[in-house]
């Protein structure tokens, strides 16, 4: 999950031309709570390029894979 901080806009002046957005692990996260607030997406960016300029994490994409799957007996039945 990426975050964009609404305190800390760009500040070219200060060498700090971007917003403050950070990446957060979802396997990290043990509770959440829904403020109610809305929430407009902002229009410069896009989590690709977020994920391949800022390598955060050393998070980087790669193409899908073909998972499959074997149970024995009827383990993967519903």
């Amino acid at each position: 999950m990426v975050a964009q901080d609404p305190t800390r806009p760009p500040r070219p002046e200060a060498g700090k031309p971007d917003w403050l957005r950070t990446m957060f692990r979802l396997d990290r996260i043990s509770k959440v709570d829904d403020t109610l607030v809305p929430f407009d997406y902002p229009k410069d960016f896009t989590l690709s390029e977020f994920i391949s300029t800022q390598k955060m994490f050393d998070f980087v994409t790669e193409p899908p894979v073909t998972l499959e799957l074997a149970f024995s007996g009827n383990v993967g039945d519903i």
